[in-house]
């Protein structure tokens, strides 16, 4: 064999011994890895989907014009009393436009006349200011989210009046007076082009209105509620609603949403307990009582009544709508349910005479990451989901195993995990 080929052959078993050698520790190092979640506190709520009709005691509110454009007086949800304003025909949109900027630039002009006489302003510490001002912009974007047409021009008049408050503390500037003359003369300007309405609507009877007039109003008879079919419950349907109908006003807070579930999920519920419905879109959750559960059989479909005790503007405009029911809630750290494991443990128990005995026990829980080693932490599962599990953390351990803590580093990925592993 030639000293070349006896170079090369050499050079090459040197590069495979090199190679496999560096293959080696990275497959060895990367199978010390460990992948982990940090152990945090959670709420879930166990829920049915369920298709629910919404219904109240409603009288529908009328206009005798037949023609013009509609102004509502109050925001839904709101409690009038009888005979009260709810509604303005003004011929045209472009007057509504008129009375709804002037209403604007009238609470403008408030905000900065309040500001104006805020004499201990100048002495306040910027980071108040600051302070406040995040918390209203918190709130701005929140009354964006509800689409809430009232508590946005709220926020918004909020978050104008903490702007200035900071221009004025910061010397960006000493006064609004150009400002409020300006905003005056466009209230001037404003004045002239509003109008007086064609008509005015009045309240029927006292009670919470609503802007809305679907049909639904008085189609089933409130006072059989409770005895209520699923076969009634799939019947109800709306009638045509007046043409002139531009509302309807319920008189008790009190509203009902029926719905029909399988028998399996009706078990889950229990007659006259507190829960909640969850609207998927927003997350609000809305306490209702189960009123009733109406089956021919334990077998059969089962015709459910929620009772709800509280009407606001969200409530007042659901007809009908899919919601979640909120059998249970749970509050605990969630992990992974691949990160659950038993190991069996012993212990040498003595008694008060000194005697000694073994007690053995399998053992849930989890292994964590602690300082250069993997530890085993005993769980105390309160749900099972399908991949995951929610722990009490507030439990004491059941034998000689730690709990697992908040901010626990839990390992949820890698192998031959035990307890006392090194892993560096």
């Amino acid at each position: 064999m030639g000293a070349k080929v006896k170079k090369s052959l050499i050079a090459f078993l040197t590069f495979v011994l090199a190679a496999s050698y560096v293959g080696y520790h990275i497959y060895k190092s990367s199978g010390s890895k460990y992948s982990s979640e940090t152990v945090l506190n959670t709420v879930y709520s166990e829920t049915i989907d369920a298709e629910m009709l919404f219904l109240r005691e409603e009288t529908v509110v009328e206009s005798d014009a037949s023609a013009g454009a509609l102004q509502y007086a109050v925001p839904d949800g709101t409690k009038v009393k009888k005979n009260g304003v709810v509604a303005r025909l003004y011929a045209a949109e472009s007057e509504i436009a008129a009375q709804e900027e002037l209403a604007l630039v009238r609470n403008e002009i408030a905000t900065f006349e309040t500001i104006a006489g805020q004499t201990e302003i100048a002495g306040t510490n910027p980071d108040i200011i600051t302070s406040r001002l995040n918390a209203r912009l918190v709130s701005l974007q929140t009354a964006l989210r509800c689409s809430r047409t009232e508590d946005f021009e709220a926020a918004r008049s909020s978050v104008l009046e903490v702007l200035c408050q900071q221009q004025l503390i910061t010397g960006e500037v000493t006064g609004f007076e150009e400002k409020l003359a300006a905003l005056r003369e466009q209230e001037a300007e404003l004045l002239k082009k509003v109008t007086q309405p064609q008509s005015v609507v009045y309240a029927p009877v006292s009670g919470y209105f609503s802007g809305t007039a679907d049909g639904y109003e008085g189609v089933f008879d409130l006072s059989g509620i409770d005895s209520v079919t699923v076969e009634q419950i799939r019947s109800i349907q709306p009638a045509v609603p007046a043409e002139n109908a531009i509302g309807k006003i319920a008189p008790s807070h009190v509203w009902y949403a029926v719905t029909v579930l399988s028998a399996e999920n009706a078990r889950r519920l229990s007659l006259n307990s507190t829960i909640c419905l969850i609207d998927p879109e927003s997350g609000e959750r809305i306490p209702v009582t189960v009123s009733a559960i109406n089956q021919t059989n334990v077998e059969s479909e089962a015709a459910v009544v929620l009772r709800g005790n509280t009407l606001d503007s969200t409530i007042s405009g659901l007809r009908r709508a899919t919601m979640q029911i909120e059998v249970r809630r749970y509050s605990g750290a969630r992990v992974p349910r691949s990160a659950v494991h038993i190991e069996h443990r012993t212990r040498t128990i003595t008694d008060q005479d000194g005697n000694k005995s073994t007690e053995e026990k399998d053992v849930q829980g989890v292994y964590i990451i602690y300082g250069e080693q993997l530890k085993f932490r005993e769980i105390s599962p309160i749900y099972w989901g399908d991949d995951f599990v929610i722990c009490d953390l507030s439990a004491s351990a059941t034998f000689d195993v730690s709990m697992m803590k908040l901010y626990d580093q839990v390992v949820v990925g890698g192998k031959e995990l035990y307890d006392g592993k090194e892993i560096r």
